[in-house]
C-alpha cells in the first residue's frame, strides 16, 4: 500500500471530508483482469482510479472526482433534489450535504416505488417519479446494465427539471 497523494482535485485534501492520507489499492485480481482480458496498462489504470481512496472516508478517486464535478457544477448549493441511482460507495454522506437525495435500487418483481430499506425501488427504464423533479441525477456504474438504453436515458432527462 502507498501512501501519497495522487490526484490533483486531493491538493487541499479529500473533497469529501479533507482527509490528507491516500491509499493505492489493487481492487482488480489475476482471475478478474483474465476475465475482462484486461492488458497490464488497463488493469494498473482500473486500479488507480478505482482503488485509490481516501484513509479517512474510503471514497475512491473516482467517486472524489465525480464529488468534485457536482460541486464545481452546483457551487455553494443547497436544497438540491438528486436523484441517486444504485448508491455509489461513500458517496451519500456527501450528496446529503447539498439537498435531498432519493436513492434507488432495482429489484425485480418488487413494486416499482417500494421501498426497500432506506432505497426505492426504481427501474430507470419506468420511473415513478414526476417529471421535471430533481436538479441532478446519478447514475454511475448503471448504464451498461440496460437493455434499452434510450428508453433509461429518456426516462432520467424526464424527471431532472429543465436546465
Amino acid at each position: 500500500m502507498r501512501k501519497r497523494l495522487l490526484c490533483r482535485i486531493d491538493r487541499n485534501g479529500c473533497i469529501a471530508c479533507g482527509g490528507r492520507t491516500f491509499e493505492q489499492r489493487s481492487v482488480i485480481n489475476d482471475a478478474l483482469a483474465s476475465a475482462w482480458e484486461l492488458s497490464a496498462r488497463e488493469r494498473a489504470e482500473f486500479d488507480e482510479r478505482e482503488g485509490q481512496a481516501c484513509t479517512t472516508c474510503q471514497m475512491s478517486k473516482r467517486v472524489r472526482m465525480l464529488l468534485w464535478s457536482i460541486r464545481t457544477i452546483f457551487p455553494g448549493s443547497s436544497g438540491l433534489r438528486i436523484l441517486h441511482f444504485n448508491q455509489i460507495n461513500y458517496l451519500s454522506p456527501a450528496l446529503r450535504e447539498l439537498g435531498d437525495v432519493t436513492e434507488t435500487c432495482y429489484q425485480q418483481g418488487l413494486e416499482r416505488g417500494a421501498k426497500v430499506g432506506e432505497l426505492v425501488n426504481q427501474d430507470i427504464c419506468e420511473l415513478t417519479f414526476p417529471s421535471n423533479h430533481f436538479d441532478l441525477a446519478i447514475h454511475s456504474e448503471t448504464l451498461e446494465h440496460l437493455f434499452e438504453l434510450d428508453k433509461g436515458l429518456s426516462e432520467v432527462e424526464r424527471v431532472l427539471r429543465p436546465g
